[in-house]
């Protein structure tokens, strides 16, 4: 609540998540590079590396990222392209590629999986009905 100085009333604002969450992945991509508060790049190229590895093996790493989900500008307002960008499943992913199969590509990856989580958590909190829900 935001209290407004002349008239002492509260206004309450209430966030359109699925619009929001499209625009986060949007500036994601189309910015390329955001700076996390401790200036550890956040890149987008790690998503498209993850989708080009998993085209190029024929196989996914438990998510379903896709050409759908890299090439979106003719789908911009669906927002199940962009919760499934911003998704654990892509985060846990990209961990797999730096830790576990110690692709180099994928190394500095950490940045970027810390955005998407976080993302992924604020999107889940938003999106429920019951506080108590996905905690």
């Amino acid at each position: 609540a935001l209290p407004i100085s002349v008239t002492k009333q509260c206004i309450f604002i209430f966030m359109d998540i699925c619009h929001i969450i499209k625009l986060i992945r949007n500036a994601f991509a189309d910015k390329k590079e955001l700076v996390d508060d401790n200036d550890n790049v956040i890149s987008w190229h790690y998503v498209e590396l993850l989708y080009n590895l998993q085209e190029g093996q024929k196989f996914h790493i438990a998510n379903k990222l896709s050409k759908n989900h890299i090439y979106f500008k003719n789908q911009i307002m669906i927002v199940k392209l962009a919760t499934q960008v911003l998704s654990n499943s892509v985060a846990e992913a990209l961990l797999i590629c730096a830790d576990d199969l110690k692709l180099e590509q994928f190394q500095g990856v950490h940045a970027t999986v810390k955005f998407i989580k976080n993302f992924n958590t604020f999107f889940d909190i938003c999106n429920t009905k019951n506080m108590y829900d996905r905690l």
